[in-house]
């Protein structure tokens, strides 16, 4: 019982810091006139292919977290990148991968790793291969789960075109590289760069720190749970409305 009431005040101690950030982000003065270029991503993607299989929704975007990003993305061009656990227990009916492809400008998908939480060759083979059979394109820009990444994967991911990896947004070692080396640092065909903003954390002092304002791009990103849980779209409308309006939304 105790732990549950814990639980509960935890989750409403995160719920009034969002809200408190999200109130400050709306009222700040950054400048991110120097951004040409965004990358949006969410992290851990699973629960909306629970929901499409379980909830035989009449369409995807139906779903609240698919609607959100296509509100944003008819607001404001916003381009959005899913990395989705590998999970053979769920999946898409003919009429779902129609909606994919049909917004595959704007909406794609990579993999993350497996639903037991590793990543592993393997796992990644059949994540493209169910794509791929229905002609889904997948994403060249991956951030893998715990930014692990095996050597003999490494290989396989550039063979299949993925030209970056998304680093830690922290400093930590990622993908086997420590993190004042991965700026920008290129092997093997693939480019490894650090995330900039985190959603779930403070988002008003990273921005506030001035160590953004002079980069050309930006690479944010949630996930899937706490972007709906906290409202951390809102978060990320707030970054929205201080970049140029001629930003580009990168897939």
């Amino acid at each position: 019982m105790l732990s549950g009431v814990l639980q509960s005040a935890k989750k409403k101690i995160r719920e009034v810091q969002h809200e408190m950030d999200i109130y400050r982000l709306r009222k700040a003065t950054v400048n991110l006139g120097n951004v040409s270029s965004v990358h949006l991503s969410l992290d851990d993607v699973h629960q909306v292919f629970i929901d499409a299989q379980r909830l035989h929704p009449d369409s995807l975007f139906d779903l609240p977290l698919l609607s959100e990003l296509k509100r944003l993305n008819e607001l404001y061009g916003a381009k959005f990148t899913l990395y989705c656990f590998e999970d053979s227990a769920y999946r898409l009916s003919e009429e779902c991968f129609a909606e994919l492809k049909a917004n595959e400008n704007w909406l794609q998908v990579g993999y993350h790793g497996g639903i037991d939480g590793k990543v592993t060759v393997e796992s990644y083979q059949r994540f493209r291969s169910y794509f791929s059979e229905q002609k889904i394109k997948l994403a060249s820009s991956l951030r893998l789960h715990y930014f692990d990444c095996p050597e003999e994967l490494k290989g396989v991911l550039s063979a299949d075109g993925v030209r970056r990896l998304f680093c830690s947004d922290e400093g930590r070692d990622s993908y086997g590289l420590v993190g004042k080396i991965y700026g920008g640092y290129s092997a093997g065909g693939i480019t490894y760069l650090p995330t900039d903003i985190r959603l779930e954390h403070y988002v008003t002092k990273i921005l506030n720190n001035g160590r953004l304002c002079a980069k050309e791009e930006l690479i944010i990103f949630g996930h899937e749970i706490p972007f709906m849980n906290y409202r951390e779209f809102e978060k990320l409308e707030a970054i929205i409305h201080m970049l140029p309006t001629m930003v580009e939304y990168e897939l």
